[in-house]
């Protein structure tokens, strides 16, 4: 079968990454080739050098012959369209997937005789309600444009659910395939040599490290945990905080950091291109997102056998609490981690803690005083790494480019 594999770029986050180990995984069955649509040769997340990269070009001159940003936008999109449509018939397609809004979009308006698969990685209607704060793009059209797919693919129940409450997506369109993780590659990983003279200076200076890592953004909530932590530090000043990933909010967040008073217990890292080292040296992860599809972060953390706090997003309740007994409102203990309610724009300011924000520094506290809690959630985690493998999510993908149903 031959495969295409379109994104915008194999740079930053969760999706890029699954992108890029499908494209190296499915190649050892499949004639796999991937199209990106960013022109862009410095991946963060490396393929094979034999696998075919289309990289699209932009001609601007022809974008901004019109009136205005509807115009150019539609000149923009008819040209990249046309030029995977093009590949699509040179490389004779047989099955077109998809991953995020500007990649799901150019697939299926370069849509021919393929089966076009389109990947939704998260809440869209969450992403919609918090779409002011910048924090990403969402496309007009977003419902009529889906339509068209041979199948949406959805990262985790909750994300499904949205598509069909609330974007009214036919059901028999609908299937649920979530994230894996390699939890032997990424613990290989973990156990490199760290050359970070800074990091590993901050670390002995702390009993306990808690650490996030993701985009510096709104929806990360990076906020909420500093002012979470800044109580807990207050009560435990051996504790610290490891922040990794960059992004707009880097400025903010150094100087959030300060007028709390924390800011020489708070290290924020950057992007780094081995985050499992660091991760690995850590006490517990802390995810205080204000939405997400099905965080890879989590499954890694997992894969490290870190202790986890996570805010309750989408997919969270369905990896770490398997009785899914509605939404979080206090702090939950389960077999897996501690869920805390789901942050909100609101509580997006340096004077005092909201509700939610109490509660996870309770999470906090909970964790770094309970010993036998955290080795539980060590253990535990063993299961989920299983249940979370390539061998186990990998021949859902290969089902669904097939044209089988799904079964889990």
């Amino acid at each position: 079968m031959n495969i295409m594999i379109i994104i915008h770029s194999l740079r930053g986050g969760g999706a890029e990454k699954v992108a890029a180990d499908l494209i190296t995984r499915m190649s050892a069955k499949h004639r796999v080739c991937a199209v990106l649509v960013e022109n862009k040769d410095n991946h963060d997340y490396p393929i094979p050098a034999e696998i075919p990269v289309y990289y699209l070009r932009r001609h601007e001159d022809i974008y901004r012959r019109g009136n205005g940003t509807r115009d150019y936008l539609t000149a923009y999109y008819k040209d990249m369209s046309d030029q995977i449509w093009t590949i699509k018939q040179r490389e004779h397609i047989d099955c077109a997937l998809s991953f995020l809004e500007q990649g799901n979009y150019l697939n299926i308006l370069s849509k021919g005789k393929e089966r076009v698969l389109i990947s939704i990685r998260n809440h869209m209607s969450v992403k919609e309600m918090y779409r002011r704060t910048g924090d990403g793009f969402i496309m007009k059209g977003h419902m009529s444009y889906q339509r068209k797919a041979d199948k949406i693919i959805c990262v985790s129940e909750d994300v499904m659910e949205d598509q069909y409450r609330n974007f009214h997506m036919p059901k028999r369109k609908l299937a649920v395939i979530r994230n894996y993780t390699d939890a032997q590659e990424i613990q290989k990983k973990a156990e490199e040599p760290l050359d970070d003279e800074a990091f590993m200076a901050f670390r002995s200076s702390h009993r306990f490290l808690f650490v996030n890592s993701g985009r510096l953004t709104v929806q990360k909530g990076q906020k909420h945990i500093l002012k979470a932590f800044a109580a807990v530090h207050e009560q435990y000043p051996d504790t610290g905080l490891l922040i990794l990933g960059d992004g707009d909010l880097q400025a903010s967040l150094n100087k959030a950091a300060a007028l709390l008073g924390i800011e020489k217990d708070v290290c924020f890292a950057g992007r780094k291109q081995n985050p499992h080292a660091y991760m690995k040296r850590c006490d517990a992860f802390v995810l205080a997102s204000l939405y997400e599809g099905f965080s890879n972060v989590l499954l890694e953390a997992n894969a490290l056998t870190l202790p986890v706090i996570s805010s309750d997003c989408a997919g969270v309740r369905e990896l770490y609490d398997a009785e899914r007994t509605g939404r979080i409102t206090t702090v939950r203990e389960t077999d897996y981690a501690l869920l805390v309610p789901c942050m909100d724009i609101i509580g997006d300011t340096l004077t005092g803690m909201t509700e939610k924000e109490k509660y996870l520094y309770q999470a906090m506290i909970r964790m770094y005083e309970d010993d036998d809690l955290r080795r539980k959630y060590a253990e535990n985690s063993r299961i989920l790494q299983e249940k979370y493998s390539p061998e186990v999510i990998l021949p859902l993908w290969e089902a669904v480019c097939e044209g089988r149903a799904v079964h889990e």
